[in-house]
């Protein structure tokens, strides 16, 4: 299979040329530089690119507060407690939802900017330890 991903290549490549019909393939050399490379999956890829990035992000199960916080900050989803849905707290985030539709949004959109500065505000280490698995309804009382 890859000696036709890379038979079909090279011909695509070189066919735009006026060359093309003086290429050969070199069996050998193919076979070598198969032969020499190493695989990779795309995950280790990713994890790498995202710790070199930023090596404090953590590549566990935790939560990102910038994602929750973005969730918060924005009207609709904070009025809608979306991000406390992300953080797991479905019962808060419900209970949530009764608020805004009740006071038609406008008390949710207020705690949800509320929590999103908080979020922002918190360091990862405060933010896993005081919102992320703090379940109440008003996280920051």
């Amino acid at each position: 299979m890859k000696k036709i991903i890379f038979i079909v290549l090279c011909f695509v490549g070189f066919s735009m040329t006026s060359k093309a019909s003086s290429f050969k393939l070199n069996n050998t050399a193919v076979e070598s530089s198969f032969e020499q490379a190493t695989e990779i999956s795309l995950d280790a890829v990713l994890a790498n690119a995202a710790l070199t990035a930023n090596p404090s992000v953590q590549l566990s199960g935790d939560k990102s507060r910038i994602v929750a916080a973005i969730l918060a900050l924005i009207p609709l989803t904070g009025a809608l407690a979306i991000h406390r849905f992300y953080l797991g707290h479905v019962k808060a985030g419900v209970i949530r939802i009764i608020i805004s539709v009740c006071t038609l949004s406008s008390v949710g959109v207020i705690l949800g900017f509320i929590d999103g500065i908080m979020y922002i505000v918190a360091t990862d280490s405060e933010f896993n330890s005081n919102y992320a698995t703090n379940t109440k309804i008003f996280q920051w009382l």
